[in-house]
Order: structure tokens, then C-alpha cells, then sequence
């Protein structure tokens, strides 16, 4: 869905926050992010397109450090926005249509 609504050309711009890593141990933890990285069902898919991850642990510089990824960021339009016409219901735009 998420994909849907962006479209492929966006996904530069995304950063995808993880976040409780206080709650798990490293091991854990690594093996989890890896998971999420390297599998389709996850977020492998948005960062072949470029997008990113980032942990937050719970601190302002962590929080400051994700920010300052995405301030250089070029804005592009969502998917959503260029793909919707003002006489579509909702249900039937392309992004939200269920497949």
C-alpha cells in the first residue's frame, strides 16, 4: 500500500524509522533489522528503490541524525497526487483500488 501511494520515483525521499532497540538485545536486534531489510514482504523493496533505514534509540541525537537525512531531500510529488482525478471515488483510484 505504502508503495502504492508514493510510487517508485519517491522512495528516494523515505526514511524508515526503527525503533525499541533498548528492548531487545543485539543479536536480536541485527537479526531482526536484517530481516526487515532483506525481505520482500518488508522494506526490502523501498530501499532497492533507495529509500533508507534509521534506528532511533530514544535520544535526541538520534532523532536530530534522522532528520538531518532527509532536510536535502528534493520534494516529488506522491503518486497519489498526479494519479487521482477530482471525479474518482476514493475506492476506485488507482493507489487504493484492491487488488
Amino acid at each position: 500500500m505504502f508503495r502504492k501511494l508514493c510510487g517508485d520515483t519517491t522512495l528516494q525521499n523515505v526514511v524508515i524509522v526503527t525503533n525499541m532497540w533498548g528492548e531487545v538485545g543485539s543479536r536480536v536486534g541485527d537479526a531482526r533489522e536484517a530481516e526487515l531489510m532483506e525481505d520482500d514482504a518488508f522494506f526490502k523493496p523501498v530501499l532497492d528503490k533507495g529509500g533508507q533505514m534509521a534506528r532511533h534509540n530514544n535520544t535526541v541525537a538520534s532523532a536530530e541524525s534522522i532528520i538531518r537525512r532527509i532536510l536535502d531531500n528534493r520534494p516529488l510529488p506522491l503518486r497519489t497526487r498526479w494519479n487521482w482525478s477530482a471525479s474518482a471515488r476514493i475506492s476506485q483510484r488507482p493507489a487504493l483500488a484492491k487488488n
